[in-house]
């Protein structure tokens, strides 16, 4: 749990949301745009699919309040999960 209110602080900053009521104005572009930049800091792929579900997670529960009107993450591409073939 820690480890997502880190990330849903790091795009607060990243956004420059001071105001929880400016989550308002989060749009898939500020998503977009805080995905580029995970992935030019050389975060993992792993690192960037917990940091983008801890915000589509924020912004479910604030759809589910009607605190906005939709989730900018959704749709939004994550890395994929690369599994490797188990030992016998």
């Amino acid at each position: 749990m820690r480890a997502y209110s880190n990330d849903v602080r790091e795009f607060r900053a990243f956004a420059g949301i001071e105001d929880p009521q400016a989550f308002r104005h989060v749009g898939r572009g500020h998503v977009l745009a805080w995905r580029h930049d995970l992935k030019q800091r050389a975060l993992g792929d792993a690192t960037i699919r917990r940091k983008l579900s801890a915000l589509s997670s924020l912004f479910d529960a604030l759809y589910e309040a009607n605190a906005v009107t939709g989730n900018p993450v959704d749709g939004v591409k994550r890395p994929r999960i690369v599994l490797r073939p188990t030992e016998n």
